[in-house]
């Protein structure tokens, strides 16, 4: 009985030693929630030194990234991240004066069973705050360059996984009687 005891204990810190441990989600939504934070903070202050006359905010930018993530028009082959912070420096680039690219349409093609989506840009003669906007390719690797050098490593499926949303203070009224 005491070895079989003994056999267990050691299969156990043998499995707790080589197993690697799966980080909770919550800690890595928290850990890049505030990494976006301190991101769009540097971002909203590099701006605004260089273009003084178009100020931004990073709660703006929040709101950018926030939008983009919420629509569910992202090209194939980036994540929400990538797109979502691409779409973050596209608003900067046509705040500092650029024509953003925009989404005219999307074409649908069959290949084998598969239906492959393509969105189709519209020619730069329109400059519309809009949520079609698509990140340029600039844009999109400046958006993986921001991510690694940011250690954003959590790739959220769904922007409510996120700490970003501004939250309502709930009014809780207490009456006290003595």
């Amino acid at each position: 009985m005491g070895l079989f005891f003994i056999k267990i204990i050691y299969l156990s810190v043998y499995i707790c030693i080589t197993m690697p441990e799966h980080e909770d989600s919550d800690l890595l939504a928290v850990d890049l929630s505030a990494k976006l934070i301190t991101l769009f903070s540097k971002k909203s202050r590099a701006h605004n030194k260089s273009n003084p006359d178009s100020k931004v905010s990073a709660k703006e930018l929040k709101s950018v990234f926030i939008n983009a993530s919420s629509n569910e028009n992202c090209f194939i082959g980036y994540t929400k991240l990538q797109w979502s912070v691409a779409r973050v420096n596209t608003f900067l680039r046509v705040l500092s004066g650029d024509i953003p690219e925009l989404i005219k349409e999307r074409q649908h093609t069959s290949l084998g069973g598969l239906i492959f989506e393509s969105k189709i840009i519209k020619e730069q003669k329109e400059h519309d705050i809009s949520e079609n906007w698509a990140p340029s390719s600039e844009d999109l690797a400046l958006a993986k360059k921001e991510i690694e050098e940011n250690e954003l490593n959590y790739n959220f499926k769904d922007i409510n996984e996120l700490y970003l949303k501004e939250e309502e203070p709930v009014g809780l009224v207490f009456n006290f009687e003595l």
